[in-house]
């Protein structure tokens, strides 16, 4: 049975937990954070007989709000923008005369807008450090995909084999540091895609993306 309508009720249900929570003694907090994306599919791409495929480094990033529902826990609901895909491992560069110049990378880049809507739970501690930890669903919205290949003539080509969407559960933990209206963000993530990552009905592929930020939360 396919995951997705189960990822689709869950984050339906989130939403209307934060819909129908009380509303908190404090107001929401909202931020901005950025940082380093390490991206791979995991599973069996269409390339795989004749490319091993490994990670993709590129950039994460976006906003956040926190609207906080009682106690330690709090809803995340984020939009960011991520890197996905893969390396396809290296290629060489010739020159008009077919004599190899050199090697590059052959990059398989998906890009996505993604709308994680996570669950944020504290974590006791005293002093200027407040850890929390984060879990919940991800939709990802494709917004570009294409092969890259830096020191090509051209650099890139069209690709036509991603999905729309990619779905996927987020883990990970982090902390704001500070005390007062402005504080800094540094958090870490895995999400790991549980929707077939492109759309070739044999491949069993997923995505895998983990995330390093850093950012500033303001708590008005």
């Amino acid at each position: 049975m396919s995951p997705t309508p189960a990822i689709a009720r869950l984050v339906l249900a989130s939403i209307l937990v934060f819909v129908s929570a009380p509303a908190a003694a404090d107001p929401p907090s909202y931020g901005l954070k950025a940082g380093l994306g390490i991206a791979t599919v995991h599973g069996n791409l269409p390339t795989d007989p004749f490319l091993a495929h490994g990670t993709r480094r590129g950039f994460g990033g976006g906003a956040a709000f926190t609207f906080g529902l009682g106690g330690a826990l709090a809803l995340q609901p984020e939009i960011l923008f991520v890197t996905k895909g893969t390396s396809l491992g290296q290629a060489n560069v010739t020159d008009w005369n077919g004599t190899v110049i050199g090697t590059t990378e052959v990059i398989q880049a998906c890009n996505y807008v993604e709308i994680p809507v996570l669950i944020r739970v504290a974590t006791p501690t005293a002093g200027a450090l407040s850890p929390f930890l984060l879990a919940g669903p991800a939709i990802g919205v494709l917004a570009s995909q294409k092969i890259v290949q830096p020191g090509m003539d051209g650099g890139w080509f069209a690709l036509d084999v991603a999905r729309g969407t990619d779905v996927g559960i987020t883990l990970g933990f982090g902390a704001e540091l500070g005390r007062g209206r402005a504080r800094g963000t540094i958090e870490s993530r895995y999400t790991l895609g549980v929707t077939p990552a492109t759309v070739a009905s044999y491949s069993d592929a997923r995505n895998g993306s983990l995330l390093v930020m850093a950012g500033v939360a303001i708590h008005p």
